[in-house]
Formats: C-alpha cells, structure tokens, sequence
C-alpha cells in the first residue's frame, strides 16, 4: 500500500505519511478536550480548543477559522484588577474603609 516506485512516488508516501500523523494527533488533542468537558462526541469546538492549546499547531493553524468552533477563553492581563487591601493603612475603596481626613472633621 505505501509503497510505490520512483522518486515521485517516495514523496507522495512521505505526504501521506505526515497527513495521518497530522490528523491523529489533532484527533488525541480533541479528544481529550471532550472527554474534559464530559462528552463523547468531537465537535467543533473540541477541535478549536484543541488546536488552540497546542503551541505548534496554533502557529501552524493561525490563519485557518474552524466553522462552529468558537473563540478561545483569554483576558488580557491588564484588565484584571489587583485586589490588593492596604493593611493599617488608609482604607481603600475596595475594603469600603474611610480615610483618616475625612474621620478628623
């Protein structure tokens, strides 16, 4: 089956080779996320999520849309607020504390 003569014939043979590598392991990582996600179905967006995870087949896929697969969950990290409370301090505004100027008057 995979072997074929001449040097063109290699070449179709090393594709094909590559072709059903690419498609298990995209197939492993999609279905891992539905088993994650407690299905037992690969949908779209098993594929998305899966390609998305994986660093070398995001740089590979990045210009590709997937139909029915969605957007990967990502906030950016400057809108995350700190919540950091001062401790002894003057109160903040998220302890809901009141500043010592305001209690002198």
């Amino acid at each position: 089956m995979w072997k074929r003569k001449g040097r063109q014939g290699q070449m179709k043979c090393q594709v094909q080779i590559k072709q059903s590598w690419f498609a298990v392991c995209i197939l492993e990582l999609a279905e891992n996320n539905a088993r994650d996600n407690k299905k037992t179905r690969i949908i779209p967006r098993h594929l998305q999520l899966a390609i998305g995870n994986d660093e070398e087949l995001n740089k590979l896929l990045a210009g590709d849309t997937i139909a029915q697969g969605g957007v990967l969950p990502n906030i950016q990290a400057i809108l995350l607020s700190k919540k950091t409370a001062k401790v002894g301090g003057s109160g903040s505004a998220i302890t809901g504390g009141v500043s010592q100027a305001s209690q002198a008057k």
